[in-house]
């Protein structure tokens, strides 16, 4: 598994993911040459957490998304893709963040702990959601710790709270990398 994580204002969406493939039988053998966050237009972000194979496969799958998808139609074919492979042990996890349905920014997550269920997050006016996946250790109170520092909302400021927090992350976590890719999209 990997930490990916997605940022949503009703302005803008922040998706950041280390890049260490971890050998699963041994966290002591690992490559940072993964990248795990991605553009998959120029309406939709998404991160990739879980068997590199299976991430590969969805990789090859999303090249066939035109420029017009957005985050719940890309979320529709990994899911119909995912349901396809019939694997029982599938552990993966997909977030997507950008354009929505209803032309606001969204954050919907896909996992393998419900069957791949399209969860949505709504973005409301003035506010800021966050989601994430991680191996072994939760981002989520260092992610409040930083925002709550936070001076001002913006791209550049939620990318360099992604890049700390993926930093704080890699030193207590052997499946993080301490270096991330970070991807943005406006509204």
């Amino acid at each position: 598994m990997s930490l990916v994580m997605a940022f949503a204002t009703e302005d803008f969406a922040v998706l950041s993911g280390d890049l260490r493939r971890t050998y699963i039988n041994d966290d002591n053998e690992f490559y940072d040459d993964t990248p795990k966050s991605f553009i998959i237009n120029s309406r939709v972000l998404g991160g990739l957490s879980g068997d590199c194979d299976i991430s590969m496969f969805l990789l090859d799958k999303l090249k066939q998304v035109g420029e017009k998808a957005n985050i719940e139609s890309v979320a529709r074919l990994i899911r119909k893709e995912l349901r396809s492979l019939k694997l029982p042990d599938i552990q993966q996890t997909v977030i997507l963040s950008g354009l929505s349905d209803n032309g606001k920014v969204g954050i919907i997550e896909l996992k393998h702990q419900n069957k791949f269920k399209i969860e949505k997050i709504k973005v409301p006016s003035g506010e800021i959601k966050w989601l994430y996946a991680f191996p072994y250790v939760d981002p989520g109170e260092i992610i409040n710790d930083y925002f709550q520092s936070l001076d001002e909302v913006t791209i550049e400021s939620i990318s360099e709270l992604a890049k700390l927090v993926n930093e704080k992350v890699s030193e207590y976590d052997i499946r993080v990398s301490t270096e991330c890719v970070i991807h943005s999209y406006t509204n």
